[in-house]
């Protein structure tokens, strides 16, 4: 059994699809990972502020303010430039490639089309960009 740590490392994540979000805030909590659940930009800053996430989830089509603002800015703050970003996204064909060259460029760990991962895959990337091991 994997030796748990003594303060539970915290995810952000940035998901419009509150059932999809639940479904990995309980995927991650499992693995003994904190998540807070945003489900707009608002609640995001107010998340970001609260929480100081060692990562963040990011989806990128959200309403009002799509993802990559949300990127930019976090990437603006001192507090925030250096935490770890996870793409979590349906963006498919051209607007993929498009979008991944984007994330490269803002220091994106890992961009994942959700059609194309599972749980399980979340999940390994999130604790593998945590330095965690499964």
């Amino acid at each position: 059994m994997a030796k748990r740590p003594e303060q539970k490392k915290t995810v952000l994540m940035i998901e419009d699809d509150e059932l999809l979000a639940k479904m990995y805030q309980t995927k991650l909590t499992m693995a003994g990972l904190k998540v807070v659940l945003a489900h707009s930009a608002d609640h995001a800053s107010e998340a970001l502020k609260a929480h100081r996430p060692d990562l963040v989830i990011l989806d990128i089509l959200l309403p009002k303010v799509n993802g990559f603002a949300i990127l930019k800015n976090l990437r603006k703050h001192p507090e925030t430039m250096d935490c770890p970003v996870i793409i979590l996204t349906n963006l498919t064909g051209s607007e993929v490639d498009m979008s991944e060259e984007m994330a490269e460029a803002l220091g994106v760990v890992d961009y994942l089309v959700k059609s194309k991962v599972t749980p399980d895959k979340v999940l390994r990337s999130v604790l593998a960009a945590l330095g965690e091991h499964s």
